[in-house]
């Protein structure tokens, strides 16, 4: 239940323009009866280049992509690469991931074709 430091988050608050804000309409929509955590770890998704590089080319065929690793970071990349147990808000309110990898991949590439001056 939120103290009273807390605002509950409305629709109009999650709405940041050119900030993904995939989850957050849900979790505004969640009955505050219903809240017991104060935070919810909602997602998270670590998947290989190769992957990430699959679910682009369904988009976009002609994508020429590379990549050079950082083997550093690929093993504290591995290391976090733990699952998210999302369980309270799945008990709590009913929250199911609502975006896979490719529509994730299909809503960055809308956003990045509408406003390209944010990712330059």
């Amino acid at each position: 239940m939120p103290n009273r430091y807390q605002k509950p988050i409305s629709k109009e608050t999650a709405k940041v323009k050119g900030v993904p804000n995939f989850q957050f309409p849900q979790c505004a929509d969640a009955p505050l009866e219903k809240i017991k955590m104060v935070v919810y770890v909602l997602g998270g998704r670590f998947i290989s280049a190769q992957k990430l590089v699959d679910q682009i080319k369904n988009f976009i065929p002609s994508a020429q992509l590379t990549f050079e690793p950082d083997m550093a970071l690929a093993e504290t990349i591995k290391a976090l690469s733990k699952p998210v147990d999302d369980r309270h808000a799945r008990e709590e309110f009913g929250w199911e991931n609502q975006y896979p990898i490719g529509r994730t991949i299909e809503d960055f590439i809308k956003e990045l074709r509408e406003n390209p001056e944010m990712y330059e």
